[in-house]
């Protein structure tokens, strides 16, 4: 998890290293584990305040709302979103 580096290709053209300080690496079977406990609070506090579901697959985030009308749906998933990036 130490001096890690990171080198984005964009269209074809390779840029420089850079040093990478945060967060952890895709590949190792502790990643999906480690994603989980990090934000785990973060699904209980969008749940609660949202009133949506955490669905987790592996190092992806789905919120699930359910009502009876469309426009109630998409205003929870829309609270979601807001306090996802709070």
């Amino acid at each position: 998890m130490s001096e890690r580096k990171v080198r984005l290709v964009i269209n074809g053209q390779v840029g420089g290293d850079h040093p990478v300080n945060t967060g952890i690496p895709q590949g190792p079977p502790a990643s999906p584990i480690l994603f989980t406990i990090y934000l785990s609070r973060l699904f209980e506090y969008v749940e609660r305040r949202a009133g949506v579901k955490a669905l987790s697959f592996v190092d992806d985030v789905e919120w699930l709302a359910e009502g009876k009308m469309e426009d109630s749906i998409c205003d929870k998933l829309e609270m979601a979103a807001t306090f996802a990036q709070q």
